[in-house]
């Protein structure tokens, strides 16, 4: 993400704890949710304040940071969310008087606490598989690098630039693997910069910077470019399989030849689909 937001990911967790717990808690006593809705406010204003810190008191960074396009966004907007709900949402039937003014304090919605709780529980099981996932395809596109024979790759996905590309063709995954088992450990050349999505056999992917020049080869990045990513290039040495080609040039068409395309290459074919959501407005 840059700038060092990455590292705020702990706080980030913690003040969408805080205010998950608190709607939890507001089911029963509405009291302790407001204090815990206050930690996950200290907690957003420390984030902020550390953002504004370690970019000069950068004020329209530091917005972009907290409710920019960024995933970690997502930590901002469900905090904001699960706020509102602690405090506003009807958690709890409402209390009823009798004619003596006896008051019975209405008692917690529990449909809704369990599809709360459902939800949480579909939540975090599916963090769970995500964390393992991406360490598991980091650690596979390192292996393969680094010359592992056993690492396969099941799919790519190539896409910026209002375009992509889906790859399942065996033949290019053979050719790509040996490429970068075979990598440059230093290369000098930039271009085009689109994401690059493995996916291999047996579990893991991983999401790749890339840059594309007008040549036979690309550079792809393991971590961020420009936070300590290590960059490596992968070159097209022939003879190569007729994807590769096709996939060089859909990459270096121009945005108004291919705008909303996506090209795709199966077993020993390819075809062209239109995507309109990949054009930007």
């Amino acid at each position: 993400m840059g700038s060092g937001a990455d590292i705020l990911i702990i706080p980030f967790v913690a003040m969408l704890l805080f205010a998950w717990l608190a709607v939890f808690v507001a089911f029963f006593n509405r009291r302790p949710a407001k204090w815990l809705v206050g930690f996950a406010a200290s907690i957003f204003s420390l984030i902020a304040l550390l953002v504004m810190i370690e970019n000069r008191g950068h004020f329209f960074f530091a917005l972009e940071t907290l409710f920019g396009y960024y995933p970690i966004c997502l930590f901002t907007y469900a905090t904001l969310a699960m706020s509102w709900i602690a405090l506003k949402a009807p958690l709890r039937y409402p209390d009823v008087t009798d004619l003596q003014s006896r008051t019975t304090q209405g008692k917690p919605r529990w449909r809704w606490f369990f599809l709360l709780l459902s939800l949480t529980v579909a939540t975090v099981g599916y963090g769970f598989w995500f964390v393992i996932d991406w360490h598991q395809g980091e650690a596979k596109t390192i292996a393969l690098l680094a010359g592992n024979e056993t690492v396969k790759i099941r799919s790519l996905e190539i896409r910026a630039q209002q375009r992509k590309v889906i790859c399942t063709d065996p033949e290019v995954l053979r050719y790509l693997e040996q490429q970068f088992r075979n990598h440059e450990p230093h290369p000098d050349f930039g271009g085009t910069s689109y994401h690059l999505r493995v996916r291999y056999e047996g579990g893991g992917s991983d999401e790749l910077s890339t840059y594309w020049p007008n040549e036979n080869k690309f550079c792809l990045f393991v971590g961020e470019p420009g936070e300590g990513g290590k960059p490596h290039g992968i070159h097209f040495p022939k003879p190569r399989p007729k994807g590769i080609d096709e996939i060089k040039a859909f990459l270096s068409a121009t945005i108004k030849d291919v705008a909303g395309q996506v090209l795709i290459l199966e077993s020993g074919k390819s075809r062209i689909e239109n995507n309109p959501s990949l054009i930007e407005k």
